[in-house]
């Protein structure tokens, strides 16, 4: 019995490297720290302001609205560079109707020119980051 039990440790000794290294990786590498809240957030004529994130690489937060159809266009984006933000203000391209279902969305800068490229006919660059299966996303709400 004791030698199983020291057996038993030892595996986990091992193993243990290998586990913490899983639990800081995904499918895709390195898992990378984002946070998104629109808590604050108000709809002032064509901005948002009062967006708070938090990332660990360059994301675009990118406005949308339901009204846009699927997938939406992009109604105005802010590039954030690594760090934690508060009163982020996303200017938009037009007056925003919140009627409309107004919403921000975290999207990585896949091709690392820190310019939004995503968009028709560029939907393989700068995807939505996801979370819980799908994008990160916060509604904007009056």
């Amino acid at each position: 019995m004791k030698r199983i039990l020291m057996a038993v440790a030892a595996t986990a000794l091992i193993a243990s490297p290998a586990l913490a290294q899983d639990a800081n990786e995904d499918d895709d590498g390195p898992v990378v720290r984002k946070d998104l809240s629109s808590a604050n957030a108000k709809i002032e004529g064509n901005a948002v302001t009062g967006i708070s994130a938090e990332t660990d690489e360059t994301v675009f937060l990118v406005l949308h609205d339901s009204a846009a159809g699927a997938p939406p266009a992009s109604l105005g984006h802010a590039t954030l560079q690594p760090g934690e933000y508060t009163n982020i203000r996303i200017d938009g391209t037009a007056p925003l109707d919140p009627a409309n279902g107004v919403y921000v969305m975290m999207h990585h800068d896949t091709n690392g020119n820190s310019e939004y490229d995503f968009g028709p006919g560029m939907t393989d660059v700068d995807g939505p980051v996801m979370e819980d299966g799908g994008a990160m996303t916060a509604p904007i709400s009056q």
